[in-house]
C-alpha cells in the first residue's frame, strides 16, 4: 500500500452527551470522531460531499477496524492523527489515532476502509484514489 497523506491533524472536545451511564465516552460516538475528521480531511482538500452526490458519487465506508486503548470522559481534548494510503485503484484506507490532549496518551486505534460509488455502484470514474490525488494536486499538496 502506497501512503498518498501523511499526518492530517483535527481537534476536538468531548461533550457531555457522548457519554453513558458509567461516565466515559459511548463506544459508537468513536465512529462519529473518526468521520468528523475524514470529512475534515475532504473538505481541507476541497472535496465537497454534497456537490458530488449531485453528481451521482458517493464516498461511503467499506469496513472500521477499531481497537479502544483508553477512556474518554466529559471535557476531554483530543487530538486525531490521520494517515492515508491507496490501498487499490478504488480504495483508500484511512488510519486514524486519537490521542488525549495534551499529554498525547494513545485512546484509539482505526483502519477505515472508504470507496466511491457512481449511481450506487462501483464504477472507473468514481474511482477515490483518483478524485483524491487530483485534489491533492490542485490545492499544490504533495502526494507523500
Amino acid at each position: 500500500m502506497e501512503i498518498i497523506h501523511k499526518n492530517f491533524i483535527s481537534h476536538l472536545d468531548v461533550r457531555d452527551y457522548e457519554c453513558d451511564l458509567q461516565g466515559i465516552v459511548n463506544n459508537a460516538v468513536y465512529f462519529s470522531y473518526l468521520e468528523h475528521s475524514r470529512h475534515m480531511f475532504f473538505k481541507s482538500i476541497g472535496i465537497n460531499f454534497s456537490a458530488m452526490h449531485d453528481d451521482g458519487k458517493d464516498i461511503v465506508v467499506l469496513n472500521v477496524d477499531m481497537k479502544y486503548l483508553f477512556p474518554l470522559k466529559s471535557g476531554d481534548s483530543v487530538t486525531i492523527k490521520t494517515n492515508i494510503l491507496e490501498e487499490s485503484n478504488f480504495k483508500l484506507r484511512f488510519l486514524q489515532n486519537i490521542y488525549l490532549h495534551p499529554s498525547e496518551k494513545p485512546v484509539l486505534n482505526a483502519k477505515t476502509t472508504l470507496v466511491c460509488l457512481k449511481n450506487n455502484k462501483p464504477s472507473i470514474d468514481a474511482s477515490i484514489v483518483g478524485i483524491v490525488k487530483k485534489q491533492l494536486v490542485s490545492y499544490k499538496i504533495a502526494i507523500v
